[in-house]
């Protein structure tokens, strides 16, 4: 799985951390940390501890290995398609020492330090998503929304599957979006890329069933994803079987898109 997590809450990034992490170490997986150069050592032992996890056992035992963006980046040039071939020989090490799988993490300021340019950037997340996709690597990628622009949401391109941003959530099962929480002024953007990237690949159902608040602007985003839909001959089904008043408004204005289709069929 390829996660990507958005904040802007640092106690939001470091809740989600720790919970990834530890879910890793129960696992029993090598667990691959990328840490930016001058980032605060202390981070990682307060996520494991604050998630139950004693640092000390599981950095001394080694399975949870921290890795040195830096020295890395300057090992391959900054270039993507060198960073590749090292995750692989951490992958095939990681299996001679038996560990079940492998989990790699690192945030904006150590995929930076990685990589050369913003272009580079883009082609790493790509080959992080072909590792996941190949190789059964589970990633989390950590950005933070002030990152912005559009290397952000060329990221966000490749990660619409498992995307946590600070108020919502969105994952892709089979051909169906279920996203979570709050889409708003101040995150729809994001909402919108994600979206637009998942029925682009196939999605053609977004369930919303999860969703607590649901703003003008996410209208806009599903209208454009309909629009999309459209084109290939499909409809765009909304799936919300408890309509609640908060969205009652924004689902009558979409029913009004001819590509559109509102159910309240459960999800399963």
């Amino acid at each position: 799985m390829h996660t990507i997590v958005v904040f802007a809450r640092r106690s939001r990034h470091e809740a989600v951390l720790g919970a990834w992490l530890a879910d890793a170490v129960g696992r029993g997986e090598k667990v691959l940390l990328l840490r930016a150069p001058g980032e605060d050592a202390s981070l990682i032992d307060r996520s494991l501890t604050a998630a139950g996890v004693d640092p000390s056992s599981v950095v001394g035992s080694g399975q949870v290995e921290v890795l040195d963006s830096a020295r890395w980046g300057a090992e391959c040039g900054g270039r993507a398609e060198s960073l590749y071939e090292l995750y692989l020989g951490q992958v095939r090490r990681a299996g001679r020492d038996e560990f079940p799988g492998i989990a790699m993490t690192g945030d904006e300021r150590a995929m930076r330090a990685l990589v050369r340019d913003d272009v580079e950037l883009v082609a790493h997340e790509r080959d992080i998503d072909r590792l996941v996709a190949d190789q059964g690597v589970r990633a989390l990628c950590r950005y933070p929304v002030w990152e912005g622009g559009d290397v952000l949401r060329g990221i966000l391109r490749l990660h619409y599957r498992n995307v946590i941003d600070d108020l919502w959530q969105a994952t892709v099962v089979a051909d169906r979006l279920l996203v979570r929480g709050e889409i708003e002024t101040s995150n729809v953007d994001r909402f919108d890329v994600v979206v637009r990237a998942a029925v682009t690949a196939g999605a053609s159902t977004v369930d919303l069933s999860g969703v607590e608040f649901f703003s003008a602007a996410a209208v806009r985003a599903l209208f454009g994803a309909a629009d999309l839909l459209q084109q290939r001959g499909r409809p765009l089904v909304l799936l919300d079987p408890q309509v609640s008043r908060v969205k009652a408004l924004a689902l009558e204005f979409l029913a009004q898109h001819p590509a559109v289709e509102l159910t309240g069929e459960n999800s399963g």
